[in-house]
């Protein structure tokens, strides 16, 4: 109970959750008791602060915090992480899709563990370097999200290029100008989307 701050709902009814009985950030804090109960060694959370705002997902986190301040292996996965969820943790198993590791390591306090690990590396010892890490970890993921698209975003540059410019008589010489033509502006239209994802994550909070 006091663990996980469970007892202003102490004598409270979980009913149907998020309408007349517990929120979903107390149903979760729950759920996480329940486990606590087999006392367990180790304690594995599949995305604890997944649907939860900020400050619910702060409470949950707070809650895991303070179980493994008890000593108890504590192991979560969590996607797309706040920098405050971010540095509550003490050791960090990055996977990129397809379940390759991008970093397995210590946090330390505010990310200084992970920097100093890359700092180790010739060429990141200095503060570009330390800029290039962080640009490293959000290129890698990016790419994992623009790669498989690149079929349809093949086809989609293709069938434009073939009415719309076919249309306006540009390219239209030969088969191998407009096959030319048609892998340019492929290229291009890649760049510009993987380039404009790319910003977005390193500006989510941008409009």
């Amino acid at each position: 109970m006091d663990l996980l701050e469970l007892h202003d709902i102490a004598d409270t009814l979980v009913g149907f959750i998020g309408i007349n009985g517990l929120t979903v950030e107390q149903a979760k804090r729950l759920t996480i008791g329940v486990e606590l109960v087999a006392n367990p060694s180790v304690l594995f959370l599949d995305e604890p602060t997944s649907g939860l705002d900020s400050r619910a997902a702060d409470i949950v986190v707070r809650g895991i915090r303070n179980i493994a301040g008890t000593g108890r292996s504590t192991i979560c996965t969590i996607h797309q992480p706040s920098r405050r969820l971010f540095f509550a943790f003490d050791w960090l198993y990055l996977m990129k899709r397809g379940g390759e590791v991008v970093y397995f390591g210590p946090i330390g306090h505010n990310g200084c563990d992970l920097l100093i690990n890359y700092t180790t590396i010739p060429g990141f010892a200095s503060r570009q370097g330390l800029i290039y890490v962080a640009l490293v970890f959000v290129a890698v993921v990016n790419a994992n999200n623009v790669i498989p698209q690149m079929p349809y975003l093949a086809l989609t540059t293709l069938i434009f290029c073939s009415i719309c410019f076919g249309m306006a008589g540009v390219a239209t010489g030969s088969a191998s100008d407009f096959f030319l033509f048609w892998v340019n502006f492929f290229l291009y239209s890649a760049c510009i989307t993987y380039y404009g994802i790319f910003m977005a994550m390193l500006t989510p909070n941008a409009e």
